[in-house]
């Protein structure tokens, strides 16, 4: 078990009230807090918008009329008769709701003493001021690179009739490393496109999950992004230092490096006037180490619109 979920897990023993998980990936993190549901003996219900409140092992029967709606839920909990997680999702929307935050506090004192745990699963942190000292926060991280493992080895299992993998050891780590920073699901997704693209799994896969990342980050006012473009280090002149350094550290990323111990490079600072070739060093070396590059605009953040 990953050590989120054993921290979540332990916050549970511990009988705390009310965690607010932070996650875009309800399916993943549904799937933990129901292995941890089941190993201290809990029940799982779920509350949404849409569905009211249901039970993880029966989700076709509601599990009250009363805990439909966002207020019904809150006063249902404490009632409920059993050691259970109550997971909210799209809850934080209604916390701007004074009666709504009330609730969530009377909840809070009525479960410090029971086996039940009230859990917000949301992507949006929103938390009331008065409500500050009484929400544990949990920050859910993105999948690991063994978790990553996982669901490439997974796709390769559900390929369809025809598709064929062209994937060496290190071609594998190559396409790992390119899907790192995704979802679970957008990875997922990004293997089920090139397998469509491509009829298989091969390193061609790599520009088109790379390409999949550029509209994540697209998305920011602040991010602008430098697909892996056809240059490297040979194309910089001079700088013989910083080149033979970059080579020697391209190792780093890889899965034998991590095997022995060996930590990944914290960063370069590149100093110099203007013309001195300072960002084209920065593409060549995505182009060398096959990384996208990724430009933070510090106008963009000082003027205060980001």
């Amino acid at each position: 078990m990953r050590s989120v979920n054993k921290h979540i897990r332990a916050l549970i023993r511990a009988r705390f009230p009310l965690l607010y998980i932070l996650s875009y990936e309800e399916r993943r993190v549904l799937e933990a807090l129901e292995a941890i549901a089941e190993a201290e003996g809990y029940r799982l219900l779920v509350w949404s918008v849409t569905k009211g409140l249901r039970d993880v092992a029966r989700p076709d029967v509601p599990v009250s009329d009363e805990a439909q709606d966002y207020l019904g839920v809150l006063r249902f909990i404490p009632r409920y008769d059993g050691d259970a997680l109550f997971v909210l999702l799209d809850f934080h929307a209604f916390l701007r709701d004074p009666v709504a935050v009330r609730g969530l506090r009377d909840l809070v004192g009525e479960l410090t003493v029971t086996q039940k745990t009230a859990i917000i699963l949301s992507s949006s942190l929103v938390i009331p001021p008065e409500m500050e000292k009484e929400i544990v926060v949990v920050d859910y991280p993105l999948p690991t690179r063994e978790e990553l493992a996982a669901i490439v080895d997974e796709m390769v299992r559900r390929l369809p009739e025809g598709a064929t993998v062209d994937l060496d050891e290190e071609g594998k780590e190559a396409l790992i490393r390119a899907l790192q920073g995704l979802t679970a699901t957008e990875a997922e997704n990004a293997l089920a496109l090139a397998v469509v693209t491509y009829r298989g799994l091969d390193r061609q896969a790599i520009p088109l999950i790379i390409r999949e990342k550029k509209q994540i980050v697209r998305k920011s006012q602040a991010l602008e992004y430098y697909p892996v473009e056809e240059l490297d280090l040979t194309q910089v002149g001079g700088l013989a230092n910083l080149k033979a350094w970059l080579r020697l550290r391209a190792a780093d990323f890889s899965e034998a490096a991590r095997e022995y111990g060996l930590e990944s490079s914290k960063g370069v600072f590149l100093v110099g006037i203007p013309g001195t070739g300072k960002s084209l060093t920065a593409k060549a070396v995505g182009g060398e180490w096959g990384m996208p590059v990724i430009r933070l605009d510090m106008g963009a953040v000082f003027q205060g619109v980001v």
